[in-house]
C-alpha cells in the first residue's frame, strides 16, 4: 500500500526551524521513495538546497532510497516565470547526467507511467519488518517503566513485530508511537491524527503529540499512562 505525502497536507505549523528543515523533519526523513513531478518551475532556494525539492531529492539520493523523477512536456503557459523555467531546464540537463529521468506530455500518459514504474520500484524494495522474539518478550516485560523516571534504561530491539502486542514507546521530545497490533483502532487513530509512519528500525508505528494524545491513546488501548524508551538499533 502507498500513501502519497505532501507537505501541504501532512506537515504541521512550527517554528523550531527554517520550513524545509521542518518538512524534512515531520515527513521526509519517514518516507520510503520520492516522485519529483516538474512542468515550469524549480521552486525557492531553501539555504541548503535551490530548493525544497531539490533538498529532498538530494537527502534521497544520500540515504539510498528510490527518486523518479519526471518533466512535463506540455506548452508553457503565457504567464510562466522565464527565470525559474532556465532553472529548471539547467536542472533537468544536471540530473539526467546522474540518472533515469523520464518525460510526459499528458496526464493520463504520466498516470500509465506510475502505474508500472511504481510496480517495477516496489518490487526491488525490501521493508518487510524482522522480529527478535526474545527481545520482544523483554520489551513486553519492561512496559510499567514511567517516562517521568530518569533512571530508565534504554534497551535494543530489533525491529519489533507482535499480532498480540501493543507497546506505547518515547520516541522524541514531543511525540510517542504505538507498535503492534493496532488495526483495530486505526479509524481512531487517524481521527486524532495520529501518522502511520516508517519509525527508526524499519518497523511501521502509529505517531502521536505526547501532550494532546498520550491520555487518550492509552486509554484506548486499556495502557497505563507510560512509555518506555524507544529501542535502540542494534549495531552491525
Amino acid at each position: 500500500m502507498l500513501l502519497p505525502v505532501m507537505w501541504e497536507t501532512h506537515a504541521a505549523p512550527s517554528l523550531d526551524a527554517r520550513p524545509q528543515a521542518v518538512i524534512n523533519d515531520q515527513l521526509v526523513r519517514d518516507c520510503d521513495m520520492l516522485v519529483g513531478i516538474f512542468w515550469t518551475r524549480l521552486g525557492s532556494p531553501t539555504g541548503e538546497a535551490e530548493s525544497g525539492t531539490i533538498e529532498e531529492i538530494n537527502w534521497f539520493v544520500k540515504e539510498k532510497k528510490p527518486v523518479m523523477i519526471y518533466f512535463s512536456t506540455r506548452n508553457l503557459p503565457s504567464n510562466c516565470d522565464i527565470d525559474q523555467v532556465k532553472r529548471l531546464r539547467e536542472f533537468k540537463k544536471q540530473i539526467q547526467q546522474k540518472g533515469l529521468v523520464f518525460d510526459y506530455e499528458t496526464p493520463s500518459t504520466l498516470e500509465n507511467m506510475l502505474f508500472k514504474q511504481l510496480t517495477t520500484v516496489i518490487d526491488r524494495m525490501n521493508v518487510t519488518p524482522t522480529v527478535n522474539v526474545a527481545e520482544l518478550k523483554r520489551a513486553t516485560k519492561s512496559e510499567a517503566v514511567s517516562t517521568e523516571n530518569s533512571d530508565t534504561k534504554s534497551f535494543e530491539l530489533n525491529n519489533i513485530a507482535n499480532e498480540e502486542v501493543v507497546i506505547l514507546y518515547d520516541y522524541t521530545d514531543k511525540s510517542f508511537v504505538v507498535a503492534g497490533n493496532t488495526i483495530a483502532h486505526k479509524d481512531k487513530f487517524k481521527e486524532w491524527g495520529g501518522r502511520w509512519m516508517k519509525a527508526r528500525g524499519g518497523q511501521y508505528v502509529w505517531m502521536f503529540a505526547k501532550k494532546s494524545n498520550l491520555e487518550r491513546v492509552a486509554k484506548l488501548l486499556k495502557k497505563k499512562k507510560v512509555l518506555i524508551p524507544y529501542p535502540v538499533a542494534p549495531a552491525e
